[in-house]
């Protein structure tokens, strides 16, 4: 919640559940392509652990939440993918939801919220590696159904700027089984996967349990 005391008083109670709504809940042996693409540390501990998370870092999720509303409001619909393998005798599945198609153009397009797109941009902040590994897993499972992909188009957003950038076709196969079972072979044995400082360290809300916390906080002391 906001630091304000009186500022958590005036707002409705609503907000606040809304705030911290989670899109997905954890399946048996199912895993979200963004599981795989951040940090494995960081989608183990959103499972077993209670984010000590702050009302920017929630309500930045949420926004992200609400621009696939206005998608939806142009007409699009979100495409629902999914591969399985098998694993010690058992069907492990990762799913996706792909922001937009066009089939005209055979581009599939993601959508992201952020901040000053211009400076992130100019400093090369972007397109991020995790979003490109995502868009890439994209068109690997729409690939997997027979629908053509010919192009992967990350939308940046924010309150000023849109800026599109077009990243490389990359198979992702093989690498989205080896995270899937990295993951899963961590809550199987309760063991924590080895976590993968870098950017992502800025915004994760489990930074305080990660064993390279001193490593990720100088990440995000670095990024201030």
């Amino acid at each position: 919640m906001l630091t304000c005391g009186s500022c958590n008083d005036l707002l409705p109670s609503s907000f606040w559940s809304r705030l911290v709504w989670k899109r997905f809940e954890p399946q048996p042996d199912t895993y979200h392509v963004t599981s795989l693409t951040h940090c494995l540390a960081q989608s183990y501990f959103g499972t077993t652990l209670s984010a000590d998370e702050s009302v920017e870092s929630a309500w930045r999720k949420l926004r992200g939440t609400l621009l696939h509303y206005v998608g939806r409001s142009f007409g699009w619909s979100e495409l629902r993918v999914k591969t399985t393998f098998e694993l010690d005798g058992r069907i492990i599945a990762i799913v996706g939801h792909v922001d937009a198609y066009d089939p005209e153009t055979a581009t599939i397009y993601d959508l992201k919220t952020t901040r000053f797109v211009n400076w992130q941009h100019e400093k090369g902040y972007i397109p991020r590696e995790n979003h490109v590994e995502q868009i890439q897993c994209y068109y690997t499972l729409l690939g997997l159904y027979g629908i053509p992909v010919n192009r992967l188009v990350l939308v940046y957003v924010d309150d000023q700027t849109i800026l599109p950038k077009q990243v490389p076709l990359g198979s992702r196969k093989e690498w989205m089984i080896n995270r899937g079972t990295a993951l899963h072979l961590a809550f199987e044995r309760s063991e924590i996967p080895e976590p993968e400082v870098g950017t992502g360290c800025v915004y994760c809300p489990f930074i305080k349990s990660c064993p390279k916390s001193a490593q990720a906080l100088m990440v995000k002391e670095a990024k201030k």
